[in-house]
C-alpha cells in the first residue's frame, strides 16, 4: 500500500489552473485521507512543505485565529 513511500521513491503530480492538486493514491492512503479530509502543509525548508492529516486541534487552532484576522481581509486596509 505505502510501499512507495517508504522506499524514497518520488512522486508527482500536476497544478491545474485553479491552483488544485490530486494526490497520488499511495500518499493517500498512507496518510489515510479520505474525500473532504483537511490536509495541514508544514514549512520544510526555504523550498519544501510537508503535509500531514489534520488533526481535529488543526482546525480549531486555524479557525480561531482566522476570526482574529478579520481586519486583514478588507481591502481599504491593503497597502500594497
Amino acid at each position: 500500500m505505502g510501499a512507495a513511500l517508504t522506499m524514497n521513491i518520488a512522486l508527482d503530480s500536476s497544478l491545474t489552473s485553479k491552483g488544485q492538486i490530486t494526490l497520488p493514491v499511495a500518499i493517500r492512503r498512507q496518510l489515510g485521507l479520505k474525500t473532504g479530509d483537511r490536509i495541514v502543509y508544514e514549512p520544510d525548508g526555504p523550498r519544501a512543505y510537508r503535509l500531514r492529516k489534520a488533526d481535529k486541534i488543526d482546525i480549531a487552532w486555524s479557525r480561531s485565529l482566522e476570526s482574529t484576522l478579520s481586519e486583514w481581509q478588507d481591502n481599504d486596509d491593503d497597502d500594497l
